[in-house]
C-alpha cells in the first residue's frame, strides 16, 4: 500500500494550478512564516492568526476546497 503525501506537500504541488487552490499553494509557498505547519487545521489557524485580510472568506473557501480534493486523491 502507497503512503498518501501529506496535505501541506500536495498543496505546494498545486502551485501551477490557475484557480484559488494554485493561488493558495503559492501563497503558501511564499509564507516565510508557514514553514513548522503541515495539517489544514493548523493552516486555518496560522491564516486566522497572521494573515487575515478582506479576503479572508476567499483563502478559507480555497483552504477547504483543496482539504475536499486532497481527501479524495
Amino acid at each position: 500500500m502507497t503512503r498518501k503525501t501529506g496535505f501541506k506537500t500536495w498543496l505546494l504541488r498545486q502551485k501551477d494550478r490557475q484557480d484559488p487552490v494554485g493561488d493558495l499553494a503559492r501563497d503558501l509557498k511564499a509564507d516565510v512564516c508557514a514553514g513548522a505547519l503541515w495539517s489544514v487545521e493548523s493552516l486555518e489557524r496560522h491564516v486566522w492568526a497572521f494573515h487575515v485580510s478582506a479576503n479572508i472568506g476567499m483563502v478559507m473557501v480555497a483552504l477547504h476546497k483543496a482539504w475536499e480534493e486532497y481527501k479524495i486523491a
